[in-house]
Formats: C-alpha cells, structure tokens, sequence
C-alpha cells in the first residue's frame, strides 16, 4: 500500500447523522455503543423519525459523547429524516466532516480510522465538495464483489437497462455467478479502494462543503432511492464516489436490498413476496430514475422494459396476484410522470 494513505492528522471533526424509527432502539442502542468507541467525532445527531421507545436520555448515558437529537414527530421517510440531520449537521462548525449511518449499521472497529486514512490523501487530487467515501457493508453483496475485484458492470446497473434488468447481461452473469460459487470466492482480499458508480445512505462519509454545493436529500422520493437520486446527482455534477473496504459496517438488521438477487426469476419473486409500500415506492422512485439517467437509447431501453414487465405479469398470474401486478404497472405509471411524494394508502 502506498505511504501517501497512512497519514491521519491528529485531530478531525466528525459529525455522525442517524435516523431512527419504530421499535428498533436495541438497533440504535449497537450502533451508538460503537460510534462512541471511535475517535475523532465531535457528535452525533439522531433524527427521532417516529421512534416508539423515548430514547433520549439513554443513549446520552451511553456514549458519553455529544448527542443532538431532533424530533419529526412521526415516520415522515427516510430522505427528511436525513435531510433534517444534514442540515443540523451544517449549523456546528466544529465538525468538518460527515459520517451517515442508519439506525442498524454498526461500525466494526476502526471503521472511521479507515475511511480517515484515504479520505484525506484522497481529496488532494479531488476537490472537498465532489468526493465521497464509502463504508462497506458486507451483506450488501453487490459492493462486496466489486471489493474482490470483480467488474462493475456485472454488479450495478447499466445503461438502458430497467429496474436492473437487462436482457443482454444478466442471464449470462447469473450462470457465472452459479459456476463460482464456492468458499474461496467469499474470501478473496478486498482492493484498497475503488471508485463505485452508487451509494447507500449508510457509510456514506464526505467534508460538509459537499451538501452546501450539490444539495440535500430529494424529499419527494420519501422512501426508496433518495440516496440513490442523491449519488447519481452527485456523480453527474461531476463528483467522486470510492469505497473503502477495510472500513466495515455490520447491518443488525437484514435489508429489504439483500434480499434482492441478479437472477430474473429472483427479482420477480422478490416483487410478489415484499410489502406493498416497499413495491410501490421502490418501483415508482426507480422508474423515475431509470428515465432520467439510465435511459441512454429509447429502443434498447423500451425492449428491457417491456420484457421485463412481461416477465413479471405472468409470474404474478401464474402466483394468482393480479392486483400486485396493476399496484406494479401503476408504480410505474407514477414514476414516468414524475408523481412522487407520499402517497396516500401507503
């Protein structure tokens, strides 16, 4: 590893933003435990987006470290939540840099140390406000591939494709995916650091002159690929966006996104089985960005929609769940005029 990545200056303002909701503070309870064994944080901000247990005074004897709380009252989605901490966030001066976590992401030791160590080597060749770090998630198996060295385009949407799919590609990669499959592949070393075309909200980790040039959280989104929206604006402006896998985070919880697998046939189960709200803002939201920045040629692009959407209708007649289908093609509907925002129902 080159030496220009072992230097960490003594002492660096970190602000750590978290949302938090429902019943999940033995969740926020980990998370906070580990954020305050790490140094270099300045404080940490926690957007109660409708938490039901009263947390406040718990987690301030637990960190002993500077805690901010702002309250939304009820679960108002997750791209406020951030926003609101954001925008905290910008307020405190002593804190230059910071760390986005969800309520479940908790950082394995040394997490920030890590990303420390190649952020500030990497923003001397990349300006403050368009370069942002990522902690790896390892169940997140798309950017732990990636890490092992494996190209990007098999893992990560590409252009013309529609909600992922892509008739050209990922059949082909899915038999790939099959005839590797084996131990040693799951422990391959991790690249030091490599530049990723998306990014979750948690791990995400940048200077704060980033939000004040590209801006907040898109509201409208609500739930589902607000920090996606966010990345892909990012990047389009011309920013940077490189993950650090020796900077980990372990989810509590699993996601609704690790569920998710390559294989069509897997995709469209993942759409029969999920919870009406996730199907209707995930696929409403990715529609709406798949038109505005994946849709390269109207013709290729067009065919992976129709096929894939073919392919979901009859798996969901044959699974007898019409109605899922017509909340799908609606989604889709909502998406295409750009009719975001919370919906009602939902």
């Amino acid at each position: 590893m080159s030496s220009q990545f072992e230097y960490i200056p003594k002492s660096v303002g970190v602000t750590v933003v978290t949302v938090t909701y429902g019943k999940r503070w033995d969740y926020l309870k980990s998370v906070l435990q580990a954020v305050a064994a790490e140094d270099a944080i300045s404080r940490i901000i926690v957007v109660d987006n409708g938490a039901e247990h009263d947390f406040v005074a718990e987690a301030r004897r637990l960190t002993g470290l500077k805690l901010v709380t702002v309250s939304l009252g009820h679960n108002r989605g997750s791209a406020i939540g951030f926003k609101a901490g954001l925008k905290l966030a910008l307020e405190f001066k002593d804190a230059e840099y910071i760390w986005l976590l969800d309520d479940d992401n908790r950082p394995e030791p040394g997490a920030l140390k890590e990303l420390l160590r190649y952020f500030l080597p990497l923003e001397r060749n990349q300006k403050k406000d368009s370069l942002l770090t990522l902690s790896l998630r390892i169940d997140r198996k798309q950017y732990r591939r990636v890490a092992q060295g494996e190209p990007i385009a098999r893992w990560f949407p590409q252009s013309n494709s529609f909600l992922g799919f892509h008739i050209f590609w990922l059949p082909f990669w899915r038999i790939i995916d099959i005839l590797k499959r084996t131990p040693e592949r799951d422990n391959r070393p991790f690249l030091p650091f490599l530049e990723v075309p998306v990014a979750p909200w948690g791990g995400m980790f940048f200077h704060k002159s980033l939000i004040e040039k590209h801006g907040y959280p898109e509201t409208d989104f609500f739930l589902y690929g607000d920090d996606t929206e966010f990345a892909l604006r990012f990047r389009h402006a011309g920013g940077k966006i490189f993950l650090i896998p020796s900077s980990q985070l372990t989810d509590l919880e699993e996601s609704w996104h690790s569920r998710k697998r390559v294989a069509p046939v897997m995709f469209l189960k993942n759409y029969a089985e999920a919870p009406s709200f996730r199907i209707y803002y995930g696929v409403r939201n990715s529609t709406y960005l798949w038109n505005k920045y994946f849709r390269k040629n109207r013709f290729l692009f067009g065919i992976n929609r129709y096929i894939f959407l073919m392919m979901l209708k009859f798996y969901l007649s044959w699974r007898g769940e019409k109605e899922r289908y017509l909340l799908i093609k609606n989604a889709v509907a909502d998406g295409d005029r750009g009719n975001l925002g919370e919906r009602a129902g939902f």
